[in-house]
């Protein structure tokens, strides 16, 4: 769609250009020449269409940059999640062994006799 408006726009330039085929005089500081307005108009539009072109590159660079920046962020953060994520498995692990111990711990304790208290004083 973009390409056949870019169309119609060349076409309608090069139809008011041949149809203003006049000699003008043109001042550019103290340069000065006489031109068919047809080149004046055609190289208006070629100058504006490449200060458009200039800024529409530098404005993709940009973004390409931002977006090689974000991946290479994105990929540290997707790699500091996976070591946090490991850490925290190993921890889990842990738990669970410390947890087996305090069960069997607990089994211990109920299954061992009651020891009887020693009140008796050692005879000197």
């Amino acid at each position: 769609m973009l390409l056949i408006l870019a169309l119609v726009f060349i076409l309608l330039v090069a139809v008011f250009a041949v149809q203003n085929s006049l000699a003008v005089a043109v001042r550019f500081f103290s340069w000065q020449a006489e031109i068919s307005l047809v080149l004046v108009i055609l190289g208006s539009v070629v100058l504006g269409a490449f200060i458009v072109g200039l800024i529409s590159a530098f404005k993709q660079l940009k973004s390409g940059l931002k977006t090689w920046d974000l991946k290479a962020r994105n990929k540290k953060l997707e790699a500091d999640l996976r070591g946090e994520q490991e850490k925290r498995e190993k921890l889990e692990a842990r738990v669970k062994e410390l947890e087996v111990y305090l069960e069997k711990a607990a089994d211990l304790e109920k299954q061992a006799p009651a020891m009887p208290a020693q009140t008796q004083q050692p005879q000197s």
